[in-house]
């Protein structure tokens, strides 16, 4: 698995180099990477200060019954946050966490007229998910920033899409079956 894993960072390293060739003067929307490969701090260290894992142990501390359906990173207008959506029989939970200081800032559930039988998100789904996303900027082009990044349950599948931006408003879009650690498609 860890050969899978290291084979996909080195894809998306490639996949960055080429995409970089391409770009002319253009810098990260959020922070600036200097020189990655002297510079170990990345733009997920630099701005985000809460790990996926930290997340999903807040979440799974205030509803340890509820089985995980989405994990996603997102941000609005600069702030970054992780969105957590799970079910526990009938009711559904949707939780949004700060991503710089763990503040919980939206805690919601509804009950729903139907169980959703779809497959859990675990730690170690998760623990992937970030290392993945992690080692594709660690190696990546200083040129481009994460825009974001979300983990479902789709069809007993767990699928991770990875969007990046760059200035100039281009993005590409990674989808990968997490299980499998393969690539799905590549949007840009």
């Amino acid at each position: 698995m860890k050969k899978k894993i290291k084979f996909l960072v080195l894809v998306i390293s490639l996949l960055f180099i080429f995409v970089g060739c391409g770009i002319n003067n253009t810098y990260l929307d959020d922070v600036s990477i200097t020189n990655p490969a002297k510079d170990k701090e990345t733009i997920i260290q630099q701005v985000i200060k809460v790990t996926a894992v930290d997340a999903y142990s807040i979440f799974t501390s205030k509803y340890p019954e509820a089985k995980i359906t989405e994990f996603q990173l997102d941000q609005d207008m600069g702030e970054y946050y992780y969105k957590i959506e799970a079910y526990q029989q009938y009711q559904k939970y949707e939780v949004k966490i700060s991503a710089k200081d763990q503040t919980i800032f939206k805690d919601k559930s509804e009950t729903k007229d139907r169980l959703n039988d779809d497959i859990g998100i675990s730690k170690d789904d998760i623990e992937k998910a970030e290392l993945l996303v992690k080692d594709s900027f660690d190696k990546g082009n200083p040129n481009l920033s994460l825009s974001e990044w979300s983990l479902e349950t789709e069809n007993k599948l767990l699928v991770l899409e990875v969007e990046i931006d760059n200035k100039d408003g281009q993005d590409i879009e990674i989808t990968y079956d997490l299980i499998l650690g393969e690539i799905i498609k590549i949007d840009d």
